[in-house]
Formats: C-alpha cells, sequence, structure tokens
C-alpha cells in the first residue's frame, strides 16, 4: 500500500515553498489529481508509474485471452481463432514495447522503474478496468456495469479514441453495440463510459506535464548520465515488419514527449490509425460477431476459469474460511490437479524470470565496462527467449484439467507476481536472483516429472530444452557475477 493516499479532481493543498507547481489547466481537462498536490516532475514520476502498471496490466490481460483462445486441432484448425490470436499476441508485443519506454521516461527524469502492475488501493480515477484474467468474450456492460462485460468490449472501451474523434459511421454504430448504448448515435457513451478511464487521458496529461511544466535544467537529466542505461528498438524488435515495437530512447524532454505521442497513437485512443489497438481490436470483434451470427452457440474461448491460481488452500480452518470468502468475492478460481498446478507455477516461475531478467537488463549501466554491452545484449537475449517460453508452456496447460471434479474446465496460466521486483545494488547480487529463480525450477521440474504421468514425448522435450537453455542462462549469470567480483577486486586494490 502506498500510504493514506486520496484522489481529487480539484485539489488544492500547498506544496513545498519555492517548488513549481503544477499548472491547473481549465475546466475541460477532468483528468483526477493527486490529493496532496504535487509538484510537476513528482507527478509526472507518479503518473509514469501508474503508465508502466497500465502497460504491464494490459499486456498479460491480453496475453491471457490470446493464450486460451480454441485453436482447433492440427488436423481441423478452427478459421479464425488462429488469426485473431496473432492479432492480440501483436497487440500484446507492443504493450511490452510501450512499458520498456515508459522505463525509459522514468530513467530520464531520474524516477525509480516501476515493474508492478496494480496496487493496493486500486486507483480507480487512473486505470481502465479491474485487472482479471479473462478468457476472450463479447458482452455488452448492462445496468451493473462492466463488471461482468465481456472482455473484448472492455479492451475496445480502454483503448478507443474520444468520442469526437471517431467520425467514421461504421464505427460509431459498432462502438454503440460494444458499449451498450441504446442508439447509434452514442448520446449514452460517457454515461457508460463513467466505469472506465481510456488509456489516452493518462497519456495526454503525461505529456501536457513533461512537454510544459519541467524544466531542462531542474528535472531532467543530462544525456551522457544515463545513455547507457537506455531501452532501444534494436535490442527488443525481433518481430520483424508484422509488428511495430515502439521501445524508444528519450534522451531529452523533446524525445521523451514524441515517444509518449508516439505510444498514444500507435494504441492508447489517441490516434485514427486502422493500426491502432483500438481499431484491430474492434476487427475481432466484428468477426467473432459475424462467426456467431453463422453460429450462435460459437465461443471462441476454451473452457478456461477467470484468474486462476495455484495457491493451496491453508491447513488452518479459519484462514481456509477466510480465504474461501474472499476467493468467492474476487472470483478467483484454484488450479487444484496436482501436474495442472506444477505446470502453473513452473509458468509463474518463467514469468518471474521475464521480468527479472528485463529490469536487470535496464538497470546495467553499457558504459559500466567494455563487456557491459554485451551483457545487456545476452540479458535482453534470454529475456526474450523467456517470453516464448511462457507460449509454450501456455499451450501445455491449457490442455491439463482445472480440477478432478470440475469435468471439462481447463486450467490456465496464472501470471502470479514474484514476492519483490526490488533488484540489489550489486551487480553480483542482481545475477545471484536470477540463479534462485533458476534453483527453484530445477526443484519443481523434478517435481512434475514425478507427478504428471500423462506427460506426453513433446512435452518431456520441452522440458529437456529448457533445462538446457538454463544451463545457458546460469553460466552467464556467473560470469556477470565472477566480472562484477573481479571489477571490485580492482577497485580495492586501486585504493
Amino acid at each position: 500500500m502506498r500510504g493514506n493516499i486520496q484522489w481529487s479532481e480539484d485539489a488544492t493543498g500547498k506544496t513545498i515553498a519555492g517548488a513549481r507547481r503544477v499548472r491547473r489547466p481549465g475546466k475541460a481537462d477532468d483528468f483526477p489529481r493527486h490529493d496532496p498536490e504535487l509538484i510537476a516532475r513528482d507527478e509526472a514520476i507518479f503518473l509514469l508509474h501508474t503508465a508502466a502498471e497500465v502497460e504491464h496490466s494490459l499486456m498479460v490481460q491480453y496475453l491471457y485471452a490470446a493464450m486460451t483462445l480454441n485453436l482447433g486441432t492440427e488436423q481441423h484448425p478452427d478459421p479464425d481463432t488462429p488469426r485473431w490470436q496473432r492479432i492480440i499476441l501483436g497487440i500484446a508485443k507492443e504493450e511490452m514495447g510501450h512499458f520498456i519506454t515508459v522505463q525509459n521516461i522514468l530513467r530520464l527524469i531520474g524516477g525509480p522503474l516501476n515493474f508492478e502492475r496494480e496496487d493496493t488501493p486500486f486507483r480507480s480515477e487512473y486505470y481502465p478496468f479491474r485487472f482479471s484474467l479473462r478468457p476472450l468474450t463479447v458482452k455488452a456492460p448492462n445496468r451493473g456495469g462492466w463488471k461482468n462485460a465481456g472482455s473484448l468490449n472492455r479492451y475496445i472501451a480502454a483503448e478507443m479514441p474520444r468520442l469526437e474523434q471517431i467520425t467514421n459511421k461504421k464505427d460509431r454504430t459498432d462502438l454503440a453495440e460494444v458499449l451498450g448504448c441504446p442508439d447509434e448515435s452514442l448520446s449514452d457513451a460517457h454515461g457508460r463510459l463513467s466505469e472506465i478511464n481510456t488509456v489516452g487521458r493518462l497519456y495526454a496529461r503525461l505529456i501536457n506535464i513533461i512537454d510544459k511544466q519541467l524544466s531542462d535544467e531542474e528535472d531532467v537529466l543530462a544525456e551522457e548520465d544515463i545513455k547507457g542505461y537506455m531501452a532501444d528498438a534494436a535490442t527488443w524488435d525481433r518481430a520483424g515488419q508484422e509488428f511495430d515495437v515502439r521501445v524508444m530512447p528519450t534522451h531529452n524532454r523533446k524525445e521523451a514527449v514524441q515517444a509518449l505521442r508516439a505510444i498514444a497513437e500507435q494504441g492508447e485512443g489517441e490516434g485514427l490509425t486502422k493500426r491502432s489497438h483500438f481499431h484491430r481490436f474492434l476487427h475481432v470483434y466484428r468477426e467473432l460477431r459475424a462467426r456467431r451470427q453463422a453460429h450462435p452457440r460459437f465461443n471462441p474461448a476454451l473452457p478456461v476459469p477467470c484468474d486462476p491460481t495455484p495457491a493451496k488452500e491453508s491447513e488452518n480452518k479459519t484462514l481456509r474460511q477466510v480465504e474461501t470468502k474472499e476467493f468467492k468475492q474476487e472470483g478467483w478460481t484454484r488450479i487444484t490437479h496436482p501436474a495442472s498446478r506444477l505446470w502453473a507455477q513452473l509458468f509463474d516461475l518463467r514469468y518471474r524470470m521475464t521480468l527479472g531478467l528485463i529490469m536487470h537488463q535496464l538497470l546495467l549501466d553499457a558504459n559500466r565496462n567494455p563487456d557491459s554491452v554485451m551483457a545487456r545484449r545476452a540479458l535482453a537475449n534470454a529475456a526474450i527467449t523467456e517470453m516464448h517460453s511462457l507460449g509454450w508452456l501456455a499451450r501445455v496447460i491449457v490442455k491439463r484439467p482445472l480440477t478432478h471434479r470440475r469435468k471439462g474446465m481447463r486450467a490456465a496460466p496464472s501470471f502470479e507476481l514474484p514476492y519483490t521486483f526490488a533488484f540489489p545494488d550489486r551487480e553480483t547480487d542482481r545475477a545471484r536472483v536470477h540463479l534462485a529463480v533458476l534453483g527453484a525450477v530445477e526443484l519443481l521440474v523434478k517435481e512434475l516429472r514425478e507427478t504428471d504421468k500423462e506427460m506426453s514425448k513433446e512435452e518431456k522435450q520441452l522440458l529437456d530444452r529448457l533445462m538446457l537453455r538454463d544451463l545457458t542462462l546460469k553460466r552467464l549469470c556467473e560470469e556477470i557475477a565472477a566480472k562484477d567480483e573481479e571489477e571490485s577486486d580492482e577497485e580495492v586494490e586501486t585504493v
């Protein structure tokens, strides 16, 4: 929990004497403000942290929807879902690019990096909607609001441009259907969107602060101090030209504003390009609607739950009763089948490994020594490889049963966060973080091989490949740690 934070749209509290205040725009800007009021740079860091969490949250929710689609079989593939999966995975990949670019901008203004998703209390004025892992579904919001709305409807609403920007009649007609408006004029759209915060508003506010309210002399770090930490598209974009990954260095305030505008134009509701996330999700919606008109009982998703978790029930009776009540209220679902649970835990460990490798890469200064450039490249390569591993593991998990009791229900990836994102200061200790995760993976794989008696030959080969690649990563971490120890010894000798 981040202290006792309250949110207000007309906060009037005083800031530190002499500090430059965030200039309040006119009443047309209804974006919520932090209470107590922050100076410009501090609010920029706060909103960049929020943006990072939003990008991370959207990326994971999109991945879950894509990974749990029913693609049919190899002999009889579904005619539509593989294409929808490619579209949604492409959008998720672009969200990753946005997420890393936001870290670049945090670096530019001297803010701490942020890899979290959501925090307590839930910032309802900033997040598009509550985080929830859901299969791909279509259902307009009703009087009860967006809680039970379809996941695709939520994605479209979160990524949509301002209503006045949508001039295409077909887009407006379909958007009215997505939002559950009673007529095609979208007259009730603002009321329908009262629970959804379009992400474009957040980026518009960030652009305003960074472009007009920050000072190059006081708020922005010198390029020579940060250029060694900057992520770039050449390192992270391995998809060729199919997906446009917006990972951009932000060496100065002008580049930061350009990066934020590019992100907004690509997906977060402020662009009208047909390649925007809004239009691509709307395209999937139209195709899914047509499919259902031809086959009313068609379901694009596998029979998976919302918000699965491999967490065990507490052995304490009282705590178990509290947990059961909480799970029911939140809509969480336990994966209780022993083998499925272990596969889900393996997925979570490798998800943790992926995030840790990205964090480590962004914390390492390429200008520290001649080997740092190669180390940063190797860490990025390892992270990208892990992203592919998550896809392979997801395909295994969704074939597994959720429980012994609920026949037909499948398990699904849980994307559970690690217990901490804090990374040590010393390079040696950062390498040891990865080694610890690799050790946990090795123990889990051993238990998985002993437990899952129905493991196929291909799945055994997958585990073999993962363990072989882990040996390569282990050697990389050991080399990084050894190099850091050598540098420390040389510094001691010099002193």
